[in-house]
């Protein structure tokens, strides 16, 4: 058996923007796309909180879950203190993500720039 959770964003604690975050699969401009995304990612550290340490794999679909692997690999660079990012960090990370894509069309796929990753990392939100 295996756990399923179910996140909900709209709680009264978050800001109202926030609380947005998961009303909708699909939609949005390009910064609330990205903040939702981010969001995602960040799943992982709520996993491991409840003490989801020993996952093998996981399994991203599309872009949703596309920070996913970012999370996975400063894990993997940090498991060892002062651990530089190696190629070995990147192909540990390729064993643990399983990618499938339903929408194999460029409309269905997110593209963000660096710069507006940058900016989502650093706006407050609300």
């Amino acid at each position: 058996m295996v756990p399923v959770y179910f996140l909900d964003a709209d709680l009264p604690e978050n800001s109202e923007w926030d609380r947005t975050l998961t009303h909708y699969l699909y939609g949005g401009d390009q910064h609330y796309r990205l903040a939702r995304n981010d969001s995602r990612y960040r799943r992982v550290k709520m996993l491991r909180a409840l003490g989801y340490d020993q996952i093998r794999r996981f399994h991203m679909n599309e872009g949703h879950s596309s920070l996913l692997a970012i999370e996975l690999l400063d894990e993997e660079a940090h498991r060892v203190a002062g651990n530089p990012l190696f190629t070995l960090d990147i192909e540990a990370v390729r064993k643990k993500c399983v990618f499938t894509s339903h929408t194999p069309v460029p409309a269905g796929q997110d593209k963000f720039s660096l710069g507006s990753c940058e900016s989502c990392s650093r706006s407050p939100r609300g």
